[in-house]
């Protein structure tokens, strides 16, 4: 009987031994360390950082380490063999690193999960996230261009609330002419607008029927006379009707030496700590019977060509697009709204209740909104260029945009041959 039992006891011992080394094991395991490559202010990285901490929370079996940098290094890395395994992009560059070959198509990963795509905002999710219909990226929000006011100097002026209703060509030019005040020696003092830079110029161009590109982005349309008009009417507002500052003026709508700004919806963080000054946010007035404006991907994020782990940095993708990384997201400034509409009113509403928030995800929508030009940096540099010189009041409108379309075309096609001579 004793035998029996001290030959049951050694047996049991022996198996606890067999598995102990194997609980040792899994026990001291450490996380599968991700490096991801991203930029932006001390504010924005400290933030980025929370975020971190919230999805290696949630996925304890990952820990992502954090580096600093733009673009340049991310392709310099590739050109090492050494990408990061996640990284961060800028608003026009997805579709260009897609036809390059330097990020992966995420259409395997989104198959595989609980992902719907159709409650993201389909002009970002189809265009800017995306190349040839499929997506490369996913974003923590959107930005979209709208109208911030004081609604103080509005008051005083007795002009109302604007509104959906507004148009540039009347209610524009008078509530500018009204806000827009000189001083005793005739400098202005207090501007309707500050001045318009190029990369806001889409709004006027897209609401006049114009743009900078064909749809598919294999044509320069900036020469077209509706887009002429758009640029015209930016143009006339610095330099005609003198109700928006000119190019390297020092007005801040924060300081209410202006009016109103036309800026992205990512400002709402900038304005949190301005209360010297009631604001809120309006639509965009129309421009020659048209109502639009631009809409981009705000922190696009993609998974680098050759990394050793994709499924792993996948996790890492989905979590910024589910309702909890959203939110979280929103909560720390990093997405103002968010990419999921679902998500949007909501946290948008219990984040800025004062504000009349719902107007970015309404002009999110409309028809005439499109996209922030994705099309490749070659292509957009003559457009650039030549914007610049005409709000600088040194070249003629018409012409110089037909020349940089032209020098456009010459870029995009030499781009194209070049992507598919290697597929």
């Amino acid at each position: 009987m004793n035998g029996h039992f001290y030959r049951m006891l050694w047996g049991v011992l022996a198996i606890a031994l067999a598995f102990a080394p194997i609980a040792d094991v899994a026990s001291a395991q450490e996380p599968m360390t991700l490096s991801f490559l991203t930029n932006g202010s001390p504010q924005y990285v400290e933030s980025t950082r929370a975020f971190i901490e919230e999805f290696e929370r949630a996925n304890p079996d990952i820990k992502i380490e954090m580096s600093l940098g733009g673009v340049d290094k991310f392709l310099t890395s590739l050109a090492g063999g050494t990408p990061p395994d996640i990284v961060r992009l800028y608003a026009a560059t997805v579709p260009e690193m897609a036809a390059r070959g330097l990020i992966q198509n995420l259409t395997p990963f989104l198959a595989k999960s609980g992902v719907d795509t159709a409650d993201f905002v389909p002009a970002i999710w189809n265009r800017g996230l995306s190349y040839r219909g499929n997506p490369y990226a996913v974003a923590y929000g959107i930005g979209v261009t709208g109208m911030f006011y004081n609604k103080d100097l509005f008051a005083q002026t007795g002009l109302g609330t604007p509104d959906a209703s507004w148009r540039w060509e009347s209610e524009g030019l008078e509530a500018g002419r009204k806000l827009t005040q000189s001083g005793a020696d005739g400098t202005i003092e207090r501007y309707f607008l500050p001045s318009i830079p190029r990369t806001e110029v889409g709004p006027f161009m897209y609401s006049a029927g114009g743009g900078y590109f064909s749809d598919d982005e294999r044509t320069a349309i900036i020469d077209r006379p509706e887009s002429v008009q758009g640029v015209q009417f930016v143009r006339d507002l610095m330099w005609q009707y003198e109700i928006a500052a000119p190019p390297g003026s020092s007005v801040k709508f924060t300081e209410g030496t202006t009016a109103a700004f036309n800026v992205g919806s990512w400002y709402l963080s900038e304005m949190n700590n301005v209360d010297s000054f009631d604001w809120d946010v309006a639509p965009l007035p129309s421009l020659y019977g048209g109502r639009g404006t631009d809409i981009w991907p705000e922190t696009p994020v993609a998974i680098p060509a050759g990394v050793p782990h994709p499924d792993l940095s996948w996790r890492f993708l989905e979590f910024i697009v589910s309702k909890e990384g959203q939110t979280s997201l929103a909560e720390l400034g990093l997405a103002t709204p968010p990419l999921k509409l679902s998500v949007g009113s909501d946290i948008l509403t219990d984040l800025h209740p004062r504000v009349s928030t719902d107007v970015f995800l309404e002009l999110a929508v409309l028809p005439e909104t499109k996209p922030y030009p994705t099309a490749p940096s070659t292509a957009l540099e003559p457009l650039w260029s030549a914007l610049t010189e005409i709000l600088n009041n040194e070249a003629p409108v018409a012409s110089t945009l037909a020349e940089a379309a032209e020098r456009s075309d010459v870029a995009l096609e030499r781009f194209w041959a070049d992507v598919e001579a290697k597929e």
